[in-house]
């Protein structure tokens, strides 16, 4: 392994860390593990950075020891070899870690088409990434089964990947994903194709029940948002307002940038990415305080575009919210049991829901919501208790016997 060049030049990998405003205590992490490789380098027998990790592995450190060495052994394999700065989001593996790295070259094959077929369609790329996933999962179970082309598959082993202990696993979503990457392909083998689409399980489509808020706790949620009292951040809080009072999805306030904030006609601007719809929502006072606060007195003073980034440093765009409805949640000691929901689409299921009680036109709430399809409202009408409960029958025209009250 020549580690030249990480000799060289790793003085310039650590003044760009500090200038990044990453911590001093990451920095001495780097400069000591680089000190240790080059010490030890003509000691070993080492052909790549990944052997540097096998050989911690060897140790038994860990299971989370191991993996921050192996994205900090990641990042100095960029630089070295490759001359790229870490930009404190992604982390390089040694291994592969999706299914397609894995697959033999009949399936990749499979796979690649796809992607070229329906690379200049109007599916968004993640819908495209998503299919092409389960696909290669799905082409990977059949690999280790023991088949090397689409020729050897049998509808047992299909069946086996989606039902393997006689109940379905992997549904119908899943099923669906992978039908369509088969259907897209058929042209290029049809044969083998058609047989495979020919084994996939029937199964029919469902839409689990939507979770709601209980009076009670949109009440302490929304006391905690009006009054901030320390307990949750301006961002968390700034978060929080976004989401319950204009229902606005996660990857939208994520990407929210201060160019869709329109303050002087009190609007807010965006194209959705779920949908790549374009949305116009009012900037109530609510909203527009609370994010005034988190941008004027929390935000770091980055020069980014999006309104929410991370608090520690290097300073950079979020990549999740769900840590701020959890610390809402926390602050309010609601929904602590394990398994209950606790993510922002709360929020956005709860103002669906009370727009329908309060009888607000279906069209106007899909259209708040930033709906493409009236049947997307559906699922919120099963959890309009309100109205529900005018359609319950009366039990007063069914005799019952007077058994039925004995203890």
């Amino acid at each position: 392994m020549n580690v030249t060049n990480l000799k060289e030049n790793y003085q310039n990998l650590l003044s760009f860390m500090a200038e990044k405003g990453y911590k001093e205590s990451t920095i001495h992490g780097y400069r000591h593990q680089i000190q240790w490789i080059l010490d030890h380098e003509e000691n070993r027998k080492w052909t790549s950075y990944k052997d540097i990790y096998l050989e911690y592995a060897s140790y038994g450190y860990s299971y989370n020891w191991l993996r921050g060495k192996k994205a900090l052994l990641g990042t100095l394999e960029r630089f070295d070899l490759y001359g790229e700065y870490p930009d404190g989001k992604h982390h390089y593996p040694f291994f592969a870690r999706n299914a397609y790295d894995l697959l033999l070259t009949d399936f990749k094959r499979i796979i690649d088409f796809y992607k070229d077929a329906q690379s200049k369609s109007n599916l968004r790329p993640s819908t495209l990434n998503n299919r092409a996933c389960s696909a290669s999962r799905f082409f990977y179970y059949l690999q280790n089964n023991g088949c090397c082309s689409l020729a050897d598959v049998t509808e047992e082993m299909v069946q086996s990947f989606f039902t393997p202990d006689g109940s379905c696993t992997r549904g119908h979503d899943y099923i669906q994903r992978v039908r369509a990457v088969l259907t897209v392909c058929l042209p290029s083998e049809p044969f083998p194709i058609k047989n495979i689409l020919n084994y996939l399980p029937a199964t029919q489509s469902f839409r689990k029940n939507v979770p709601v808020l209980m009076p009670e706790e949109i009440s302490a949620v929304k006391e905690l948002l009006r009054n901030p009292d320390g307990r949750i951040s301006l961002r968390d809080r700034a978060i929080g307002v976004l989401a319950l009072y204009t229902g606005l999805r996660s990857i939208d306030i994520i990407n929210l940038e201060f160019s869709a904030i329109n303050w002087e006609q009190d609007r807010i601007r965006l194209t959705q990415q779920k949908t790549r719809v374009p949305i116009e929502i009012p900037l109530s006072a609510m909203v527009g305080n609370a994010l005034y606060d988190y941008i004027t007195e929390e935000r770091p003073g980055l020069d980014d575009p999006h309104v929410f980034l991370t608090t520690d440093k290097p300073y950079r765009p979020l990549r999740c919210v769900y840590q701020a409805s959890r610390h809402i949640f926390r602050a309010l000691g609601l929904r602590q049991t394990p398994g209950m929901r606790k993510g922002l689409h709360l929020f956005r299921h709860h103002m669906a829901t009370e727009m329908l009680e309060k009888q607000v036109p279906q069209p106007v709430i899909s259209r708040a919501l930033g709906h493409t399809s009236p049947c997307s409202l559906t699922p919120y009408l099963h959890t309009d208790f309100a109205h529900l409960k005018e359609c319950a029958l009366s039990i007063a025209r069914f005799p019952i016997s007077e058994e039925v009250f004995d203890v």
